[in-house]
């Protein structure tokens, strides 16, 4: 399993250098989005392998711990879940996806993805963000 996401980081890292030139002009900010949401995607892959579950997710948050209204990146993946289109009747998040955000409040913030498989298993991944207030 760890071969499979070292696999994938490296992957990831070779095909910068060519997508450097089209990157040049993007904020940081998707940059971390786009980062966040590779690794939720082989986190999720990996906890489906060490586990032998073929329906399994991750979520994590660019930041931990983040100042009110400080912008950070909200990404989740997962695998074996089934697309949303496939069931229109039940609310489902995009099998793997990312979103900024910022928190207007101070306390912490638990984030829930519940996903779906085909033969109606389920599976929930959680990511929990402590927001602090901003100094005076």
């Amino acid at each position: 399993m760890k071969k499979i996401l070292a696999a994938g980081i490296a992957l990831f890292l070779a095909a910068s250098p060519a997508l450097a030139l089209a990157d040049a002009l993007t904020p940081a900010q998707v940059k971390i989005q786009q980062l966040t949401a590779v690794i939720a995607a082989l986190q999720a892959q990996e906890a489906a392998l060490a586990s032998g579950n073929p329906l399994a997710c991750a979520a994590l948050a660019s930041k931990t711990s983040v100042r009110v209204n400080e912008p950070l990146a909200l990404a989740w993946g997962s695998v074996g879940a089934m697309d949303p289109a496939d069931n229109p009747s039940k609310p489902m998040w995009a099998q793997n996806g990312v979103s900024d955000l910022s928190i207007r409040q101070a306390g912490t913030w638990t984030y829930s993805f519940t996903f779906y498989s085909a033969t109606g298993a389920t599976t929930t991944c959680n990511a929990t963000i402590i927001v602090v207030p901003t100094s005076a």
